[in-house]
């Protein structure tokens, strides 16, 4: 009895059109660009991005994960298939093009120059008027490219006087102990997260501007063409402008107030640039590999763990290896920004294949 139902209940599903559940798609972001994308008062990823994405995804038949990712790291996760899509504030560029898929442009911003409110950068300064400066910028952004770009290779700045960031935050915060004494970032952000602090200044405006859009890997021009196609829908029905003014043009309670992770937390540190060397692959290293670690875990010292000020401890993290390189002696974890803590950098203890962990004890001082 049982086989003669299963052809005619395929049958109704044919004639009811049974329920399609929706793809996932895992979204790649930066939290910390505000009004694109921040963590709210309940901890959870908003902003215009995620809310445009999630609007089309209802239109286009996919759902999203948003994954809060470091920013330089976002399009190397990308080509490795760790995330589906980039979003937040993530600017269409020639150099980008050549190794994303962009959406249409859904935004556009300019980009400004920021500098103490107390400091004796002058109000209005032109790009000969930097020169000399230290400024500080986000690594891995436009604005990265562009200072090197437009600045650095024109003989406006030298190589030494711009410093790069893991993140915005730890960019401005150096921008206020006065490690450097410019920051370039894109206006929206610096308006809805940093003006009402009054710690700072905006003396440049039109040195650039930028567009943003959606960027899937390359092979994804169906994705893409999905994504189009809803913002094209909420253009034409309003909804697009009404998402764009909520979010610009006053974000209610939650405008003035930022909102960091754990893992973002900076403090003030000098700002020390140190070359490294680059290390020689072994021969067996695969050509063109990409490079991707992931955080799995702390194996020491949990976070919320009390350390005694001046003690000396090792602290233990167990990382993941989702590129397609091997990590073998030549690979090192080393300090970038926040508390220095007295970390050496740290030889990864042994090859770690592809799809392999690794624990990485490193010594400390609180």
């Amino acid at each position: 009895m049982s086989k003669k139902k299963f052809p005619l209940l395929f049958l109704i599903c044919l004639l009811w059109a049974c329920p399609v559940f929706a793809e996932s798609l895992n979204l790649g972001t930066a939290a910390e660009y505000r009004p694109f994308v921040y963590y709210d008062f309940n901890d959870n990823l908003a902003g215009l991005d995620i809310e445009l994405l999630t609007g089309i995804g209802k239109l286009e038949g996919f759902t999203i994960q948003p994954i809060d990712m470091a920013f330089d790291g976002l399009i190397d996760s990308l080509s490795v298939g760790q995330i589906d899509l980039i979003a937040g504030a993530f600017s269409k560029t020639a150099e980008r093009e050549k190794v994303v898929l962009f959406s249409d442009v859904y935004y556009k911003n300019a980009a400004v120059i920021a500098a103490s409110a107390n400091g004796n950068v002058k109000d209005n300064a032109l790009a000969e008027d930097l020169e000399g400066l230290r400024i500080g910028v986000q690594r891995g952004s436009s604005f990265d490219q562009w200072l090197k770009t437009n600045l650095v290779l024109e003989g406006l700045l030298n190589t030494q006087d711009v410093f790069t960031f893991s993140t915005l935050d730890a960019a401005m915060k150096a921008l206020n102990n006065g490690s450097i004494s410019l920051v370039m970032l894109d206006k929206d952000t610096y308006e809805q997260s940093y003006q009402s602090s009054g710690k700072f200044k905006i003396v440049n405006d039109t040195l650039a501007n930028e567009e943003y859009a959606f960027a899937a890997a390359p092979g994804s021009e169906a994705l893409i063409s999905r994504i189009n196609d809803g913002l094209e829908k909420m253009r034409a029905d309003g909804s697009l402008d009404v998402l764009i003014a909520k979010y610009t043009q006053g974000a209610g309670e939650e405008a003035d107030v930022t909102i960091s992770r754990p893992s973002q937390v900076q403090y003030n540190v000098p700002v020390t640039v140190q070359p490294t060397a680059t290390p020689i692959p072994p021969i067996d290293q695969p050509a063109n590999c990409k490079n991707v670690m992931v955080f799995m875990s702390d194996v020491s010292y949990q976070d919320g763990s009390k350390v005694n000020p001046g003690q000396e401890f090792t602290k233990t993290w167990q990382i993941y290896n989702n590129g397609s390189c091997k990590w073998y002696e030549g690979y090192q974890i080393v300090y970038v920004d926040g508390d220095y803590m007295s970390a050496n950098a740290v030889t990864i203890p042994q090859l770690t294949i592809p799809g392999r962990t690794v624990d990485v004890p490193i010594k400390l001082k609180t």
